[in-house]
């Protein structure tokens, strides 16, 4: 702040008297309070509101990954050979795998038991497995 005094008074500007380096630097730290405590406000808000989004989702994530390494099993495996040996690596549009003999109805994870069937088909196939006492 001293800098700027002593830039008025060598140039001789008649406003350098009413300069003093403490007055600017309390009109400085005045004008300062309101802006840094309005950003204070808008900005606190946000920041907790990502850290607790953070801390759910890293939560939901962990639980998320423990289920998928849980049901990733010989089932998914066999299925992604299933898709990749069949042509289909990403799948058929309107299609999916189903298992010729369901599992819960004794059919093997084998990808000799899947077939490639129309959404409507393998929901039909379903309901028909449940009917007959297959989960």
């Amino acid at each position: 702040m001293k800098w700027v005094v002593e830039s008025f008074r060598e140039r001789g500007d008649a406003a350098a008297p009413e300069l003093d380096a403490g007055a600017l630097l309390i009109k400085t730290r005045a004008m300062l309070k309101p802006v840094i405590a309005l950003l204070i406000c808008v900005a606190l808000p946000f920041g907790l509101a990502a850290q607790q989004a953070s801390t759910s989702k890293s939560d939901t994530n962990s639980k998320a990954a423990k289920k998928n390494a849980e049901t990733y099993s010989a089932t998914t495996a066999a299925k992604t050979q299933f898709m990749r040996e069949s042509g289909y690596r990403n799948g058929r549009p309107g299609y999916v795998v189903a298992y010729r003999k369901a599992l819960a109805c004794g059919g093997a994870d084998d990808i000799s038991n899947m077939e490639w069937l129309t959404t409507a088909e393998a929901k039909a196939k379903d309901k028909a497995d449940r009917s007959k006492g297959c989960k």
